[in-house]
C-alpha cells in the first residue's frame, strides 16, 4: 500500500468512517477503458494483486502476467488496465503487494458513465418580436476602471429590436463599433496629448425606417484645493483636508507620506483616520509628534484621465508656559494703567480738590477767580501767581461788566515759612465763602 492510501486509511481510521468513502474516483465511459493506479508502500513493487471488493474477487494474481480474462491485464508493472467497460465493473478495487497477507482498503472507486446517445437538438422561438425602434434616447457615460491613466466608455440604446449599431468615436477616430444595444470601450489617456473628447453614434434601422441619436462625453482633469502649511501642537491631533473638483469620471484621492519613506500610502487604523465626505478627503493625525509626524504629505487624486497631487506641509510645535505668558502681559496691563493714571491724576489740576497728593510738603490755597473771558481770565491768572504773598486781605478781582459769566479755580504755593494758623484761617474763610455762596 502506497503512501497516499496509506494516509487515506489512517484517516478513515481515526474518524470512524468508511474507508470506502475516501477512495480515488477513476471515471469511465461504457466501451472504453480505464487505467487503475496501485499506490503501494513498496517504491519499485512491481509484483502486485488486483482485487475487487463487495463481493471480493481477484481480477489479477501475482504469479500472472494477465487473468483469465482478457479484459483484465498489467500495465506498467503494477497498474491495472481494464479494457470493453461495462456498467457491471464499476465499484471498489484494491492492489497489495504479494508478499502482504492482509488485504488492505479498497482505495480506488471505479465510476462508469453512459449515455445519453444520438441526442438532437431543436431550437426555434415561441413568438415573433416586432421591429420597434428604441423607445428611449441614447446614454453615454465614463468611469474609473481603477488603473492608472486608464477609463471606460459606456454607450447604451435600450428598448429596440433587433439592436441597434453603436460606435465610439474621437476627433473622426473609431475606437469600437458593434450591433448591440451596449457598448463599452476603454481607452488608456496616456495615448492622448490632450484631452479625449469621445463620441457614440446609434443608428438603428427598420425596414426603410432609419433611426440615428448621439451622445457625448464630457472629460475632465482633477483639480486640487488645500492649505499648504498646517501646524499642530505636539501630543494633539490635527486635521489635513484635500478638496478635488472638476474631475470626470469622480476621482479618488488617496493621501500618501514623504516623511521618512517616500510616498508611502496612508491607511486609516488608530494613528490616522481618512473620512471622504463628497469631493473632500480629510485626514486626522491623532497625537502627533515632531519626531514620527513632521514633514510632507501628498493629496493625491486621480480618475484615469489625469493624476494630480498637492503637498501640504505639517509642523509641529511644542507647546510654551500660556499661563506665565499671560501673567506677564496682564502685570504689564496693569502697571501700563496705573502709569496713565498717576499722569491724569498729576497734570490735571480740576480733578483736585483741596491739594495734590503726588506734591510732597507743599500747600496750596484756592483762589475763585470771576472773569468773562479766557483772556482776562488768564491775565488775572498770572497776576495773582506772579504777586508775593502777603498777610494782607486780597483785593477783590476784576469783574467783567459787573457780571460773573466763568468760574475758575487757579493755585499757587505758599512760602515755605507761612504760619500753620494763617493757613487755617485762609481755609476757614475760603469754606465760609462757599457756604454763603450756596444760600
Amino acid at each position: 500500500m502506497g503512501p497516499l492510501a496509506e494516509l487515506l486509511l489512517l484517516l478513515c481510521v481515526l474518524y470512524g468512517g468508511s474507508c470506502e468513502d475516501s477512495a480515488i474516483i477513476v471515471p469511465g465511459e461504457e466501451g472504453g477503458q480505464a487505467v487503475l493506479p496501485c499506490n503501494t508502500m513498496a517504491v519499485n513493487a512491481t509484483s502486485v494483486t488486483w482485487f475487487m471488493v463487495n463481493p471480493r474477487v481477484e481480477v489479477l494474481s501475482c504469479d500472472k502476467e494477465g487473468s483469465s480474462n482478457p479484459k483484465y491485464s498489467r500495465l506498467n508493472g503494477s497498474s491495472l488496465l481494464i479494457l470493453d467497460l461495462r456498467l457491471q465493473d464499476e465499484g471498489f478495487y484494491g492492489c497489495k503487494v504479494c508478499s502482504e497477507m492482509a488485504d488492505p482498503p479498497a482505495h480506488i472507486q471505479l465510476k462508469i458513465a453512459s449515455g445519453p446517445h444520438n441526442i438532437t437538438f431543436q431550437i426555434s422561438p415561441t413568438n415573433i418580436l416586432p421591429n420597434d425602434p428604441p423607445a428611449y434616447a441614447m446614454g453615454c457615460s465614463v468611469n474609473y476602471t481603477g488603473v492608472p491613466s486608464q477609463f471606460s466608455l459606456t454607450c447604451y440604446w435600450l428598448g429596440g429590436y433587433p439592436a441597434p449599431q453603436l460606435q465610439w468615436e474621437n476627433d473622426g477616430k473609431i475606437l469600437s463599433n458593434g450591433t448591440l444595444d451596449t457598448l463599452l470601450v476603454t481607452l488608456n489617456s496616456s495615448e492622448y496629448t490632450d484631452k479625449p473628447k469621445p463620441t457614440c453614434k446609434g443608428q438603428h434601422t427598420i425596414t426603410n425606417e432609419i433611426k440615428v441619436d448621439t451622445c457625448n462625453v464630457h472629460l475632465g482633469y482633477p483639480n486640487l484645493q488645500s492649505h499648504a502649511l498646517r501646524t499642530c501642537i505636539k501630543g494633539e491631533n490635527v486635521t489635513l483636508s484635500c478638496s478635488v473638483f472638476g474631475a470626470n469620471p469622480p476621482a479618488v484621492i488617496t493621501w500618501l507620506r514623504n516623511v521618512s519613506n517616500p510616498n508611502v500610502e496612508v491607511r486609516s487604523g488608530a494613528k490616522y483616520q481618512i473620512v471622504q465626505i463628497g469631493n473632500d478627503s480629510f485626514l486626522t493625525i491623532v497625537n502627533c509628534s515632531k519626531e514620527e509626524d513632521e514633514g510632507n504629505y501628498i493629496c493625491k487624486s486621480e480618475n484615469g484621465v489625469a493624476t494630480k497631487e498637492i503637498y501640504i506641509w505639517l509642523d509641529v510645535t511644542t507647546p510654551h508656559n500660556i499661563v506665565g505668558l499671560v501673567s506677564a502681559i496682564m502685570i504689564l496691563f496693569l502697571v501700563v494703567v496705573a502709569l496713565i493714571t498717576g499722569t491724569v491724576l498729576y497734570c490735571d489740576p480740576q480733578i483736585y480738590i483741596k491739594a495734590n497728593p503726588f506734591r510732597k510738603g507743599e500747600s496750596e490755597v484756592l483762589v475763585l477767580v470771576e472773569s468773562e473771558e479766557e483772556e482776562e481770565m488768564q491775565q488775572v491768572g498770572d497776576s495773582v501767581v506772579n504777586t508775593p504773598y502777603t498777610d494782607a486781605e486780597p483785593s477783590t478781582p476784576a469783574v467783567a461788566n459787573g457780571n460773573i459769566y466763568k468760574h475758575e479755580v487757579l493755585f499757587h504755593s505758599p512760602p515755605d515759612n507761612i504760619s500753620s494758623d494763617l493757613l487755617s484761617e485762609v481755609s476757614e474763610e475760603t469754606e465760609g465763602e462757599h457756604l454763603e455762596e450756596d444760600f
